[in-house]
């Protein structure tokens, strides 16, 4: 029972820091307000036969983390790592623009440039629905309408500027 008292509370030390930040509801966000540099990291499923046609087509789990960095006008770069069914991808987003929109919602376009298979896939049009969070840290689904299209949840933390 004590481990269990040490371990919350060390999981709990970093909620002390929530009465410092400040709270910016995400309707009023802009493209300038999410400026920065941002660790991402989550889970979800993609049909992989759309990265690799020799893969058997249908939702498959994957896990992924990445960096992305938003340059406060509506462009950016990136690169993730992702397990997708037991296949490790790593990505470059190539040609990544972003639109806040005054739902709580940012729109996101890129190609992804896979290393492993040599192979650009795009564009891809992704909605990031943010569910809770502030422009240092949202958590989020990610959905878009393309066929056999990926659902993702995530977090994205913004490691630069942390004001």
């Amino acid at each position: 029972m004590k481990k269990l008292a040490i371990v919350a509370a060390i999981a709990a030390a970093p909620l002390a820091l929530c009465p410092h930040l400040k709270a910016q509801p995400c309707m009023s966000w802009t493209n300038t307000d999410i400026r920065g540099v941002y660790s991402m990291s989550g889970s979800g499923w993609r049909d992989l036969s759309k990265i690799n046609p020799a893969a058997p087509p249908g939702f498959l789990p994957g896990t992924f983390v990445g960096m992305v960095t938003l340059d406060g006008v509506g462009g950016g770069t990136g690169w993730l790592e992702a397990n997708l069914a037991g296949t490790s991808v790593t990505a470059e987003f190539v040609k990544l623009t972003y639109q806040v929109k005054g739902d709580c919602t940012v729109l996101f376009s890129y190609f992804l440039k896979f290393q492993e298979f040599g192979i650009t896939l795009g564009p891809e049009s992704r909605l990031f629905v943010s569910m809770m969070g502030t422009p240092l840290e949202a958590h989020g689904v990610v959905v878009d309408s393309t066929p056999a299209s990926p659902i993702d949840v995530c977090v994205v933390k913004r490691i630069w500027p942390r004001e």
